[in-house]
């Protein structure tokens, strides 16, 4: 695990990205190289949770000590997380396709990646249902739509980002405060590296105002 924190956590790395994906599968304590990494150079990392597949529940519901598996992470994310302010770096995977969550994130303080939209089934407005006080935190994800877009920059923020935005507004500006650290959205969203997440404005695509953005600038 620590080489590769190293390539992907490390400043002046050419593989450095804001944001990683890690399974806790080995347990959460194996991955305390890529913590220590992301706290270090101020990236963050999310950390398989609860996923869509459905294979997931035998493994991620099952229950050890009076916990699920799944309930275990998001506590040993908590407990990572306590001390930050305003949000820690360390997140959840938890997909939005899954009817009920299970899981206590109220102790969290961290971002949850919420991939499904789109090609999977999942609608924004179900958001408030499956995550209730939690939404604050969460960062809806589509992926198979962007890559349909791409893989020009541009055509990426035209044909997806702004219409995604324009659907939240109505729901969601109110609930998601500017505590998500900005390479993080840029990675979920865009992902791309911070070699190449802030390109030159599109001078066709007009720059929505911080107040209606849900995520920072």
């Amino acid at each position: 695990m620590a080489a590769y924190a190293d390539a992907y956590l490390t400043d002046g790395s050419p593989l450095a990205a804001d944001a990683v994906t890690l399974s806790p599968y080995l347990g959460v304590g194996a991955l305390e190289p890529a913590f220590e990494a992301a706290e270090k150079s101020g990236r963050g990392v999310f950390v398989l949770a609860l996923t869509s597949n459905p294979e997931a529940p035998a493994v991620q519901r099952a229950v050890n000590g009076g916990r699920s598996i799944a309930q275990t992470v998001v506590d040993a994310a908590a407990e990572r997380n306590a001390s930050a302010s305003p949000i820690g770096g360390i997140g959840l995977v938890v997909g939005a396709t899954i009817s009920d969550l299970g899981v206590d994130l109220g102790a969290l303080n961290g971002p949850v990646l919420a991939p499904g939209f789109g090609e999977q089934g999942a609608t924004l407005s179900d958001m408030r249902t499956l995550f209730g006080k939690s939404l604050r935190s969460v960062l809806p994800a589509t992926s198979r739509a962007v890559l349909r877009a791409g893989p020009e920059v541009f055509a990426l923020r035209r044909r997806h980002c702004a219409p995604v935005t324009r659907s939240c507004r109505p729901s969601v500006t109110t609930d998601v405060p500017r505590v998500i650290p900005p390479g993080m959205a840029t990675h979920v969203v865009l992902g791309y590296p911070r070699s190449v997440r802030s390109p030159a404005p599109d001078p066709e695509t007009p720059t929505p105002r911080r107040k209606s953005w849900p995520f920072p600038s």
